[in-house]
C-alpha cells in the first residue's frame, strides 16, 4: 500500500475549497444528462431510516444534495431538508475550523487522482476521508465519509456521488486527517495524510505508475529508444511499448511527449 502525505500549511480554507470546486467544474459535462436523471438512483428502503450510517447522493455539477437519508435528524440533529436546500455550502460551513483547510486539500488531491484516470475506470474506485462536523446542538462528531461514483455522463464526467457517513468519534481521538482512494479490482491504494510540509507534497500521479513503469518512463525521457530500453532492463521490445501505452492511458496524456511533460511537471522523474 502506498502512503502519500500531503501538506496543509500556508493556505486558507476558502482557497483550498475553491481549488476543489474548480477541479469539479473542469469536467466537460454532457448536456444530454438532465437534472432528474438521479431519481432512479435514490435508495427507497426503510433500512436507511434505522441505519447507524447517514446516506446521501451528491450532484457534483450543481454542488447540491439530491437525497439525504432521514436518519441524519437522529444522528446529527439536522432535518434532511436543510442539507437538500443548503447544498455543499451548508456542509462546508459546519466542518470544524481546524479541519477545513486540511480536508479540502486532501479532497483536492483525491480528485486530482480520480480525474487523471481514464473515464472508464473511475467507477472502480472508492474514496474515503474523516473530519469533524458540527452537529445541530453545537457539539462536534468525527465522521468517516465513504464515497463511490454513482453515475457519469456520456462524456465520462462524474455527476452523482453516493456517500455514506459513520460517526467514529468514540474510536478515533487524534486530530490528524486521512483520505484514501481504493480500487478493489486492481488493488490500488492511495493514502493521503495531513502531516507533512508543503515542500513534501507528492503528485497524485505517482500512485498511478508502477516502479517498473517509472523506470521505463525515465529512460524514455532520457531519449533512449524502445530497443535500447529493452536491452537495459532485460525485457522485450514489446514489453517496453506496452508499458509506454499503459502509462499514456493511465495519465490521459495525449502522446509520449505529453507523458514526458506531465512526468516532469509532477516530478515523477
Amino acid at each position: 500500500m502506498k502512503k502519500l502525505p500531503t501538506s496543509m500549511s500556508r493556505r486558507s480554507p476558502s482557497k483550498s475549497y475553491g481549488e476543489l470546486v474548480q477541479l469539479w467544474q473542469s469536467q466537460p459535462y454532457s448536456p444530454e444528462l438532465d437534472d432528474t436523471s438521479f431519481q432512479h438512483l435514490v435508495p427507497n428502503t426503510p433500512t436507511l431510516t434505522i441505519s447507524p450510517c447517514i446516506t446521501w447522493i451528491f450532484d457534483l455539477r450543481t454542488k447540491k444534495y439530491v437525497f439525504v437519508s432521514s436518519n441524519i435528524q437522529r444522528l446529527l440533529g439536522y432535518a434532511p431538508e436543510e442539507w437538500l436546500q443548503g447544498g455543499m455550502k451548508f456542509a462546508k460551513d459546519r466542518v470544524h475550523a481546524e479541519d477545513a483547510t486540511h480536508l479540502w486539500r486532501l479532497m483536492r488531491q483525491v480528485w486530482e487522482f480520480l480525474l487523471a484516470l481514464p473515464a472508464s475506470q473511475r467507477q472502480e474506485y472508492r474514496f474515503n476521508c474523516d473530519y469533524r462536523l458540527q452537529k445541530a446542538n453545537g457539539s462536534y462528531a468525527r465522521l468517516l465519509e465513504q464515497n463511490t461514483i454513482l453515475q457519469t455522463d456520456k462524456r465520462g464526467s462524474v455527476r452523482y456521488i453516493l456517500g455514506v457517513c459513520t460517526d467514529i468519534t468514540d474510536w478515533k481521538k487524534n486530530e490528524g486527517l486521512t483520505a484514501s482512494v481504493i480500487s478493489p479490482q486492481n488493488e490500488t491504494c492511495l493514502v493521503c495524510t495531513s502531516t507533512s510540509t508543503e515542500e513534501e507534497e507528492p503528485s497524485p500521479f505517482e500512485a498511478l505508475l508502477s516502479k517498473r513503469e517509472k523506470e521505463v518512463l525515465k529512460l524514455i525521457a532520457d531519449g533512449y529508444s524502445s530497443k535500447i530500453i529493452a536491452d537495459m532492463l532485460s525485457i522485450s521490445f514489446h514489453t517496453v511499448n506496452t508499458h509506454r501505452q499503459k502509462m499514456i492511458e493511465k495519465t490521459n496524456a495525449p502522446n509520449t511527449s505529453g507523458l514526458i511533460q506531465l512526468a516532469f511537471n509532477h516530478k515523477l522523474i
